[in-house]
């Protein structure tokens, strides 16, 4: 009689090759009998060897959607669906601990600078934000941000909605005439670096 050993079916997502030159993913190694597409995915941080094998680094943790890795690899920032929360996200180090939840206000997760202002980033990579007219306004995250950093700072710029309309062209022309800029009304380069350069 032949035993057939218990395979295991690797479900990864968000790999990522990191600094150390290895790559890092939230993996689950689902047993082959009994899976099926309905599996309820709980994958852990986890680290691919050289030789394909998994070292897990944390306890498993609900399905991330978006996730934003440390080049360092201690840890990465996740949002989650399952464990979706109003102005939360969740850092899961590397270190065996579970996730811990941090508060988040934004549309986009990033990494910034830590040696110096976020204003100090360079114009090359800048795109200008400009007003739409009526009929041709799309949502977009960066006028959604700008909203807020704008009410934030005292400028209405009317409801946070992600559209560069009358009314916020209106609080950008405000905020460029107090800090002596061009007013424009579009948030160039020089506009929104004197606008991250507020405390």
């Amino acid at each position: 009689m032949k035993l057939r050993l218990q395979q295991q079916v690797p479900l990864a997502t968000a790999p990522q090759q990191l600094a150390d030159g290895r790559l890092y993913a939230f993996i689950e190694l689902a047993d082959e009998a009994g899976f099926s597409w309905e599996h309820p995915f709980r994958p852990a941080p986890a680290r691919v060897n050289a030789d394909g094998s998994v070292t897990p680094l944390a306890p498993p943790t609900a399905a991330p959607d978006e996730v934003l890795w440390r080049a360092d690899g201690s840890g990465a920032v996740f949002t989650a669906p399952a464990l979706q929360q109003d102005n939360f996200v969740f850092w899961q180090a590397t270190d065996g601990k579970p996730a811990v939840r941090l508060p988040f206000t934004g549309t986009d997760l990033a990494w910034v600078p830590t040696n110096g202002t976020l204003a100090a980033g360079s114009c090359a990579a800048f795109n200008l934000l400009r007003y739409q007219s009526a009929g041709e306004r799309q949502f977009s995250a960066a006028v959604f941000d700008l909203q807020g950093r704008l009410q934030a700072l005292g400028f209405d710029a009317g409801p946070s909605d992600g559209f560069y309309g009358d009314q916020t062209r209106t609080a950008v022309q405000v905020f460029q005439q107090s800090r002596s800029l061009p007013a424009i009304g579009e948030v160039d380069c020089a506009t929104w670096q004197a606008m991250l350069a507020q405390p």
